[in-house]
């Protein structure tokens, strides 16, 4: 079996530029993601695609494996990632260096997803031979959504009133085989890897940053609340 991770990080960000090196727990953003990648000791490659040429030779220096840079179409604000993946498949096609038969996307903005997380991932999906997805919980009840409409808070229909989790971003888990039938991230209906609030910090705007460091503070790349 081989199981490649792919870490997507373009260079332009609206809402927090440059958020991809920036310093969280002394460490640049997206190294967190790198190294619990490379500790998770299960990808035959980790990989960064980036137009950052800075990210990305730092992430030589992390010890990730060499990609070219990803060119401008695909580093735009609406560029899918579906075709970013496509990219890195092409890329190792015309390189002559074989398909795997997995690929983990781990987007840099998750970074309390560690390696535990990641082998968890792996073990889930390879046992059922199906796609997964992380998700997160909803921190409030939907009973509370409303719909805003000239000026009025008007009912928006709820679905069950069961828990409801949402898809934090973290693990993306693609079975080759049928992302190169269907070209979609994932199916309908992908296994769900349920991670703890904490961990599901996705980091897109300065106040996910602020949080971001609440949390690092906290618990550091552990997972374990410091005293």
């Amino acid at each position: 079996m081989s199981v490649d991770a792919l870490i997507p990080a373009r260079r332009g960000s609206r809402r927090l530029p440059g958020k991809h090196l920036l310093a969280l727990g002394g460490r640049p953003l997206a190294r967190w993601t790198a190294q619990a990648a490379l500790e998770a000791d299960c990808f035959r490659r980790v990989t960064l695609s980036s137009d950052d040429e800075e990210l990305r030779a730092q992430a030589a220096d992390w010890g990730l494996d060499p990609f070219p840079a990803r060119p401008a179409a695909l580093a735009r604000d609406d560029s899918p990632s579906v075709a970013v993946v496509r990219h890195y498949l092409d890329w190792l096609d015309e390189a002559g260096e074989g398909l795997p038969e997995w690929l983990m996307l781990l987007q840099p903005t998750s970074p309390f997803r560690g390696p535990a997380r990641i082998r968890e991932a792996l073990e889930l999906a390879v046992a059922a031979r199906r796609d997964l997805v992380s998700l997160g919980p909803v921190d409030k009840p939907l009973a509370w959504c409303r719909r805003l409409e000239e000026g009025e808070a008007r009912p928006w229909v709820c679905p069950a009133p069961a828990p409801a989790w949402r898809l934090n971003g973290a693990i993306y888990l693609l079975r080759v085989e049928r992302f190169l039938v269907d070209g979609a991230l994932l199916p309908e209906r992908p296994l769900a890897l349920a991670m703890a609030d904490w961990e599901s910090v996705d980091i897109d705007t300065p106040l996910d940053w602020l949080l971001a460091q609440a949390v690092a503070a906290e618990r550091g790349a552990t997972g374990e609340a410091r005293p």
